[in-house]
């Protein structure tokens, strides 16, 4: 009996390390996804500053166009506060758990609607649990679908990225 507790306990860990990660990996996606328009704004005001745009303006120009800056990336900001949404544990688990066939993390929360006196149906229902959980031991953490192309068909996200990369490599600002 010590021997399937401890296997239990071992499930267990591995059930909840391997749902950690996958919560994880899913508030990056969807900080990723509310937050896009903000990287890429920051992005092309960084590589501007980079290549030296905004060293040249007079200073009713400048404060014009710092102040313009300013809030559109508070803009940005506030519209990818309010489009996150944290993700429950219960979406990390029917993540994991859809990948698996025959769902075995949901099997392990069932229990036995009938015959909960006969032994046959107890030695039944517990061979169930143990197919169940060999299953469960090979879930793995599910990474974060980033899904980026449907919110930004025209790649607008690496061209902003490209120009800080150049900026950084070739930019003269002061």
């Amino acid at each position: 009996m010590d021997t399937d507790t401890s296997h239990q306990r071992a499930l267990t860990r591995h059930i909840k390390h391997t749902l950690r990660l996958t919560f994880v990996g899913l508030i990056v996606e969807r900080g990723v996804q509310a937050f896009l328009w903000f990287g890429v704004l920051a992005c092309l005001v960084c590589s501007m500053g980079l290549f030296g745009a905004f060293s040249n303006l007079s200073g009713g120009v400048w404060i014009v166009t710092k102040t313009g800056v300013v809030l559109g990336l508070a803009l940005m900001f506030g519209i990818g506060i309010m489009r996150f949404q944290l993700p429950k544990m219960s979406e990390a688990r029917a993540r994991v758990d859809n990948d698996l066939p025959h769902r075995p993390l949901q099997a392990l929360d069932d229990f036995a609607a009938t015959g909960q006196g006969g032994t046959q149906t107890q030695l039944i229902w517990q061979a169930h649990q143990n197919r169940m959980a060999a299953q469960a031991l090979k879930a793995r953490a599910k990474g974060p679908h980033l899904r980026l192309s449907d919110r930004d068909p025209f790649a607008l996200r690496l061209i902003a990225v490209s120009g800080v990369i150049m900026g950084l490599l070739f930019g003269n600002a002061p």
